[in-house]
């Protein structure tokens, strides 16, 4: 291996490339980095809630399936109201009372 410097190392030694000059360069780069902070901040309480109600009203999907699940919860237990007569309210509360209390139990029985 020879020590004879390559004529092109003294070539690419030379060669440096001066950048062009911006001017306001720094400012805009401080005004870019503010503006994306600014978009990253936490928003206060209120705007939150804003933020969350705006959100959720326009997912009409949702709503849509909030207010069907209250209609359907309403209308089951509407016809399960309905399918107790009120004609068994007092058979309903004489088995309670025998339920709670054991000496009504033991006379309900009848005489032993």
């Amino acid at each position: 291996m020879t020590n004879t410097p390559d004529p092109l190392d003294e070539l690419i030694a030379s060669w440096k490339e001066v950048p062009v000059a911006q001017p306001g360069l720094r400012r805009r780069v401080w005004a870019r980095i503010d503006a994306t902070e600014a978009r990253h901040r936490r928003p206060g309480f209120i705007q939150q809630c804003r933020d969350s109600l705006s959100a959720l009203v326009r997912q009409r999907a949702a709503l849509g399936w909030i207010a069907a699940c209250i209609a359907l919860g309403l209308i089951s237990a509407e016809l399960r109201a309905t399918r107790q007569p009120m004609s068994n309210v007092a058979q309903m509360a004489a088995i309670y009372l025998q339920s709670i209390n054991p000496l009504l139990r033991d006379s309900a029985s009848g005489p032993p």
